[in-house]
C-alpha cells in the first residue's frame, strides 16, 4: 500500500512544481511586456500608467500606487485599484511607509498594516488595505517607490516580490529615459529656435543691407535703420545719433517708438552730459545697461528699463550710434548684439557711400562752376588779347600804306624830313599813338595774368591731418626692402597717445622721405635707423593742454658720426663733406637743403646731433591748425 502511494506523491509534487514553474512563466511574461512597453515610453503618464497596472497584475494584489518623491514630500501620482486610495495627495516622507522605503533605500512587507508603527494609520483607516509590500523606485538614491496592497492579510512570496523590484529598477530606468529624452527635446527645440532666430536676424540684415545699399539719401538710411530694428526686436523705441566729434556734441537723427509709429529729429545734446557713456562708444565699445537714478543718459526724458547703444564705425572714426529700448530688463541675447553690430557696420558704409555721393555731387558742382569760369575767362581773354592786337594790326597797315607811298618818290629822302614835311603828320602821329597804347595794354595783360600765376603759387599751401602713428609706418614701408638688402634695421616708435598733426603733408612726405633716404644711404650694414616722434607743449602753455602742440620726429641712425664743423654746413645748397668721411656717398647736395626750406615754410625748425656714433635729425613742427603764438 505504501509502495503505492509513493509515486502518487511524487506525481503531485511533479504537477505543482510545474504548475509553480507555468504561473512564473506566466508572470515573467506578463513582465517582459511590461519592459516592453516602458521601453517605448515617452511621457510621464504612459510610465505611470504601464507601472500601476503591471504592478498591481504582476502578482495579483487588489490595488498598487506609483509613488514619487517631491522634495520631502511623497506624492501619490496614481494608482490602479478596488477602491480609491491616496491619488493626487502629498505625505511628509517621515510619516509615510513609501518615505521609509525611499529614506532606507530598500522594500519592505507588511502583513498587518495595523501592527506595524510605520504605518500612519489614520491615512489607511478609510482604504480596504489591510496588508501591503513596498518597493524603491531606484535602490540608490530612489526617486519614488510601488507599492501593492490586498483587501486580506497576505504575504508576498520572494520570488513576487524579487518581480515587483525587477519592475520598479525598470520603471527607474524609463523615468532616467524620459528626463534624457526630454533634455535632448529641450535641447532640439532651443537649437531649432536659435536656428531660426538666426535666419530672422540674416533675412533681416540682408533686407536692411539691401534698402540702405540702393540708397544714397543719408536720412533715408537712418530711418530704415531703427523702424527694421524696432519691429524685429520688438522695441519700445530705437534711435540713431550721429556726432560732431568737434563740438562733441550727437544729434539723434532719428527716434521711432512703434507704439506711436511716429519717428521724431533734430534734438543735440552735449556729450559731456553723460561722459562714460559717450567714452566708451568713442572708444568703440558697445553698451548696455538699465537705466538707474541719477540716469546714465541725462538726455532721455523717459528711460526705457533697458538700452543698448552699438557705435557706428568707419575707418576707426565713430560717426555716431544705434540705440535700441526694451521695456523689460532682460539683457539682449548675444545674437541680438551681434546683429545691431552688423547692421552698424552696413549702416557705416552706407553712410559713407552716401556722403563719397553728396561730396561728389558738390565736387561735379564745383566743377561745373570752374569750367563756366574758365570760359567766361577765356572769352575774356581772347577778347582783350584780339582788341588790341586788331588796332595794332590797323595801325601797322595804315602805317606801312602812308610810307609806301613816299617812299616811292625817285629821288633818295630822309624819313625825317619826309615825315616832318608830309601833311601825314598827324596821322602818322595817331598811329604811332595807337601802336604804343595798344602794346602797353597788352603788356599790362600780361603782366596781370603772371601776377595771378604768381599769386596762385603762392597761396597758403593746403593743411591736413595725419595720424602719425598710421601714417609714419606707411611712409616707412617703401624703404623696408632697402633696409634689408643692406643688413640695416628699421624700427619705429611713435607712442599710442600722440595726438593727430595738422601740417602740410606733402611737404612733411618730403621731409621725411629725403631724411630716410639719407640715413639708409649712410648706415653701415648691421646697423640701426630709428624713426621716432614725440609731442610737446610750448613753454607757455601746460603739459595737460592739447590745443597748443609741438611735435618732434626724429630720424636717427647708429654707425656713423658728423663733426660739429659740419653740421651746420650740410643745410647750405651744394655742399658736401669732405673726402673720407663716411657720409661722402654720392648727391647734388641739394636734399638737406631743401628739407630745411619745407621745413621754415611749415613754421619749423631743423637741429642735428651726433655723438656716440649716432647721427639724429630732428625735426620741430608746430600744428599749423592751431594757434603757435
Amino acid at each position: 500500500m505504501k509502495s503505492s502511494l509513493a509515486p502518487i506523491s511524487i506525481i503531485e509534487d511533479r504537477s505543482l512544481a510545474e504548475a509553480k514553474v507555468s504561473h512564473l512563466n506566466q508572470r515573467l511574461q506578463q513582465l517582459i511586456q511590461v519592459i516592453q512597453q516602458l521601453a517605448v515610453a515617452r511621457d510621464l503618464e504612459t510610465i505611470m500608467a504601464t507601472v500601476r497596472t503591471g504592478a498591481r497584475h504582476l502578482i495579483g494584489a487588489d490595488g498598487a500606487t506609483f509613488v514619487l518623491r517631491d522634495g520631502d514630500q511623497c506624492y501619490y501620482a496614481d494608482e490602479d485599484a478596488i477602491a480609491p486610495l491616496w491619488k493626487g495627495r502629498h505625505f511628509p516622507i517621515i510619516t509615510c511607509i513609501s518615505g521609509w522605503v525611499m529614506l532606507n533605500q530598500r522594500s519592505v512587507v507588511i502583513e498587518d498594516i495595523y501592527a506595524d508603527d510605520r504605518i500612519p494609520t489614520d491615512a489607511y483607516r478609510p482604504t480596504f488595505v489591510k496588508s501591503l509590500a513596498m518597493v524603491p523606485i531606484r535602490t540608490r538614491d530612489p526617486i519614488g517607490a510601488i507599492g501593492n496592497y490586498w483587501a486580506t492579510r497576505h504575504t508576498p512570496t520572494p520570488e513576487e516580490l524579487d518581480l515587483l523590484q525587477t519592475l520598479a529598477d525598470t520603471a527607474a530606468i524609463a523615468l532616467e529615459n524620459l528626463h534624457l529624452y526630454e533634455e535632448q527635446e529641450r535641447r532640439i527645440q532651443e537649437r531649432t529656435a536659435q536656428l531660426q532666430r538666426a535666419l530672422d536676424c540674416e533675412a533681416l540684415l540682408k533686407r536692411i543691407t539691401d534698402n540702405v545699399r540702393d540708397s544714397l539719401d543719408e536720412r533715408q538710411i537712418l530711418v530704415t535703420v531703427v523702424q527694421e530694428l524696432a519691429h524685429e526686436l520688438a522695441l519700445s523705441r530705437c534711435k540713431t545719433t550721429l556726432y560732431h566729434l568737434e563740438q562733441a556734441t550727437a544729434t539723434v537723427y532719428y527716434d521711432y517708438q512703434p507704439s506711436q509709429a511716429t519717428v521724431t529729429c533734430g534734438h543735440t545734446v552735449s556729450m559731456a552730459e553723460s561722459p562714460e557713456f559717450y567714452r566708451q562708444l568713442l572708444l568703440g565699445e558697445t553698451v548696455q545697461f538699465c537705466q538707474v537714478s541719477p540716469p546714465v543718459l541725462l538726455s532721455d526724458t523717459q528711460p526705457e528699463a533697458l538700452t543698448l547703444a552699438c557705435p557706428i564705425i568707419d575707418d576707426h572714426q565713430v560717426l555716431g550710434d544705434i540705440r535700441l529700448y526694451r521695456d523689460s530688463a532682460i539683457p539682449f541675447a548675444d545674437l541680438d548684439v551681434r546683429l545691431v553690430q552688423q547692421v552698424a557696420t552696413q549702416c557705416a558704409i552706407a553712410l559713407r557711400q552716401a556722403r563719397l555721393h553728396e561730396a561728389a555731387q558738390a565736387q561735379v558742382k564745383e566743377l561745373e562752376q570752374l569750367n563756366r569760369l574758365k570760359d567766361d575767362f577765356l572769352s575774356t581773354v581772347s577778347h582783350e588779347l584780339r582788341s588790341p592786337m586788331a588796332s595794332i594790326r590797323m595801325a601797322v597797315k595804315m602805317l606801312e600804306t602812308m610810307l609806301g607811298v613816299i617812299t616811292r618818290t625817285p629821288a633818295p629822302v630822309h624819313y625825317a624830313d619826309i615825315i616832318l614835311k608830309s601833311s601825314n603828320v598827324a596821322k602818322v602821329t595817331q598811329y604811332l599813338n595807337i601802336l604804343s597804347k595798344e602794346c602797353k595794354r597788352e603788356i599790362n595783360l600780361i603782366n596781370d595774368l603772371l601776377d595771378l600765376t604768381r599769386l596762385e603759387a603762392d597761396i597758403n599751401p593746403m593743411i591736413q591731418t595725419v595720424v602719425l602713428q598710421e601714417w609714419v609706418p606707411q611712409i616707412a614701408e617703401s624703404f623696408v626692402e632697402r633696409t634689408r638688402q643692406q643688413q640695416q634695421t628699421l624700427q619705429i616708435h611713435i607712442p599710442d597717445t600722440l595726438p593727430p598733426l595738422q601740417t602740410n603733408l606733402s611737404a612733411l612726405e618730403r621731409i621725411l622721405t629725403e631724411l630716410l633716404q639719407n640715413a639708409c644711404k649712410y648706415t653701415p650694414a648691421g646697423e640701426t635707423i630709428t624713426v621716432s616722434a614725440t609731442h610737446h607743449p610750448t613753454q607757455a602753455e601746460p603739459l595737460s593742454d592739447p590745443d597748443y602742440p609741438l611735435f618732434q620726429l626724429t630720424v636717427s641712425n647708429s654707425g656713423v658720426e658728423i663733426a660739429e664743423s659740419d653740421r651746420t654746413a650740410i643745410f647750405d645748397k651744394f655742399y658736401r663733406i669732405p673726402n673720407g668721411d663716411p657720409w661722402k656717398n654720392g648727391g647734388t647736395g641739394l636734399g638737406l637743403a631743401l628739407v630745411k626750406r619745407l621745413v621754415e615754410q611749415m613754421s619749423g625748425s631743423i637741429h642735428v646731433s651726433s655723438g656716440d656714433r649716432v647721427v639724429a635729425f630732428e625735426v620741430s613742427l608746430p600744428s599749423l591748425g592751431q594757434s603757435t603764438a
